[in-house]
């Protein structure tokens, strides 16, 4: 019933994750933009042939629309045509190039013009700067510089303003990255003040014209380009020209997308913390048993333990009596045997250490880990078990000294119950896809993190490694290195899917069970005792190991001998 919960909660995890993405991309998948020539390569400056951005300005002259649309894009340059259409339509184009990210241009139109349905040709005499450099961000600055002489269009005007001179510079500087909201959406976006200064004269004119400045805000956008210009200053009045529909050739780019973003950084990376912990901890069943409070424990006294081992140089071991080596993450309690109160409290590492340091008097120790008996009754009455001296059982320890060192070596008799081979097939497969999609959370939380390289998403992408390492800690034993083949024995070839059993004697009793891999291969890790393997496959003769002998060994082993099958 346990594990049928923790399956159903792994599949919620996995589905809202994945409804997260879905819903928030508006009902459908985002995918990366198709293909799509571009004549740069500046994320705030796309010009792919076919781009096009509605806009509508709002000012003292009332509301204004018109269209910018990049009509010709070749590797190097591009064609932008601007159409204004009221009061009346007029349209003008303008030359765009790329030189290694950063754009320029020479020639300067006037949109101010166009939305008044003037009709402004400005001849162009030079040009100095970009109008965005290659890498813009939080900071930086950049000055643009234009002198011409213009003529109007479709108005009539003195003669004398037909050769007008304009020298134009504009000082720009990103101020932010921030969130706006426009018609056409929202959007992460640069905003950069930019501060336009003009210099006019017309020859015959015999006072001089005074220059003219104006502050205003740009808001500047990945894969889509300019979504909101305003005033920022009282001079110029309050105006403003917003985007109010965005066609991109081929779709945003699927890194740049504002969509994509918002998902990763509200939806994804969240739900990446919370797959690499939920998915982590249930990847084994001893993983549940074992419980976080019980691994917070260890993790906490575990560095104050290495202190006192090195002063002490002794410690006792937990070990499982049936495959004799260490057992960790067991919660080990001294006990006042007068009072029954708990005294002290420690969890055992890999090693399966722990010691105390009493004072005199009675005491009792518990050994506490789920899928494991204590006292132990395999070894019941014995004083030494292999290599393990001074076995203790649960009986009362009198201390008659100061500062003495419980050090006694605590068996604990595993609970392994038969199971037939198909519950064991069904058991790893489901382990194997719960260790695959453990992995989804940091890959998640990566993901998010280059789609959306903010503070907030980099502390989230880092929790999720954090946490996954965390719960992995106890939920994943290391697999030795060495490994066994179930072969046929006709063709030599590794049988896959092969259920090994290990069994241990003098007690004869199931230790544990093993799938092969896809390749044939297992191994085991023993302490000093006895054992022998059995192999059945469908398909199959029985088959059964001669006898391990590691009765006499100092160290753990590994049991990785190649094993035939008969065919039946």
């Amino acid at each position: 019933m346990k594990n049928r919960k923790i399956k159903i909660i792994t599949y919620l995890i996995l589905i809202i994750t994945v409804l997260a993405v879905v819903l928030g991309a508006g009902g459908k998948i985002v995918k990366p933009a198709a293909a799509a020539v571009n004549a740069c390569d500046n994320p705030y400056y796309p010009l792919k042939a076919g781009d096009e951005i509605e806009y509508q300005s709002t000012g003292a002259g009332g509301k204004t629309t018109h269209t910018m649309k990049v009509v010709e894009a070749t590797g190097e340059s591009a064609k932008i045509k601007f159409t204004f259409s009221a009061p009346s339509e007029v349209t003008m184009t303008q030359n765009i190039f790329c030189e290694g990210g950063r754009v320029r241009t020479d020639a300067y139109i006037d949109l101010t013009s166009g939305a008044g349905g003037v009709q402004m040709k400005s001849e162009t005499e030079g040009v100095e700067g970009d109008l965005m450099p290659k890498d813009p961000k939080v900071g930086s600055t950049w000055t643009t510089r234009y002198s011409m002489t213009s003529k109007f269009e479709g108005v009539k005007v003195p003669g004398n303003f037909e050769g007008m001179k304009m020298a134009l510079e504009s000082v720009n500087k990103v101020l932010a990255e921030e969130k706006i909201t426009v018609p056409a959406g929202t959007y992460t976006a640069l905003k950069v003040e930019v501060v336009s200064s003009m210099k006019m004269s017309m020859p015959g004119l015999p006072v001089p014209i005074p220059p003219s400045s104006m502050t205003f805000h740009e808001w500047w956008v990945k894969g889509v380009g300019l979504v909101k210009v305003a005033s920022a200053d009282s001079k110029a009045g309050k105006w403003e020209t917003v985007a109010t529909r965005v066609k991109i050739a081929g779709g945003i780019p699927f890194l740049d997308n504002p969509t994509v973003e918002a998902v990763a950084e509200k939806a994804v990376a969240p739900a990446a913390v919370a797959v690499a912990a939920a998915n982590t901890v249930i990847a084994s069943q001893a993983t549940i048993s074992i419980g976080i409070g019980r691994y917070l424990l260890f993790f906490l006294t575990q560095p104050l333990l290495l202190i006192k081992r090195r002063k002490r140089k002794a410690w006792g071991t937990i070990y499982n009596a049936l495959s004799r080596l260490p057992e960790d993450l067991v919660i080990v309690r001294l006990r006042d045997e007068a009072t029954g109160k708990i005294v002290g409290s420690e969890v055992t590492d890999r090693a399966g250490r722990f010691s105390f340091l009493v004072s005199g008097g009675k005491y009792r120790l518990e050994a506490i880990k789920s899928n494991f008996v204590f006292p132990s009754v395999l070894t019941k009455g014995k004083k030494e078990d292999g290599q393990f001296l001074d076995v203790y059982h649960g009986e009362a320890i009198t201390v008659k000294t100061e500062g003495a060192v419980l050090t006694p070596n605590i068996p604990v008799d595993p609970i392994v119950k038969e199971a037939p081979d198909a519950a064991i097939l069904k058991r790893d497969s489901w382990r194997r896809i719960q260790g695959a999609v453990a992995l989804s959370g940091p890959a998640l939380g990566a993901v998010s993190f280059v789609i959306k390289p903010s503070l907030f998403v980099g502390l989230l992408f880092v929790l999720g490694i954090l946490v996954y390492l965390f719960f992995r800690r106890f939920a994943v034993i290391p697999a030795p290195k060495n490994w066994g083949i179930v072969r046929e024995e006709e063709t030599t070839k590794g049988v896959a899917t092969a259920v090994l059993r290990i069994f241990a004697l003098p007690y004869d009793k199931l230790l544990d069970s093993k799938v092969a891999d896809g390749r044939g291969r297992y191994n085991f890790r023993v302490g000093n005792s006895k054992f022998y393997l059995t192999v059945t496959k469908e398909g199959y003769k029985k088959a059964q190991t001669d006898l391990f002998d590691f009765s006499a060994a100092a160290e753990p082993k590994i049991i990785a001998e190649d094993i035939s099958l008969k065919k039946n």
